[in-house]
């Protein structure tokens, strides 16, 4: 075998490695883009949930405000129910219909 034959082979083998890395990279910048284009998609999905919690909160506190206002009493029962929600255990305890409702139509 001559010296020049030995230098095509070898050509011939780094084409080939070459060729399997540039494909290589082409399917990875493709998996890439597409991980991108998820997590564009997630971080829109994220940012909508984000607001319609928000604007339930918002409805949320404005009604709280209105019972504080309105019905002392049973803004005061809220809150104790609040913080002691822990002695009712799993029993499903609800506040009132006020806040409840809003949030089952919503759902």
């Amino acid at each position: 075998m001559l010296f020049i034959d030995f230098l095509r082979i070898e050509d011939e083998k780094l084409s080939a490695q070459l060729r399997e890395r540039r494909n290589e990279i082409g399917r990875l910048t493709q998996e890439a883009g597409n991980i991108e284009s998820e997590k564009e998609s997630a971080s829109h999905e994220i940012r909508a949930l984000e607001a319609q919690r928000r604007l339930l909160e918002s409805h949320n506190n404005q009604r709280r405000r209105y019972l504080q206002e309105r019905e002392p009493d049973v803004h005061k029962s809220l809150e104790w129910l609040e913080q002691n929600r822990h002695l009712f255990q799993n029993r499903p305890i609800f506040g009132p219909m006020l806040l409840e409702v809003g949030f089952l139509l919503i759902q």
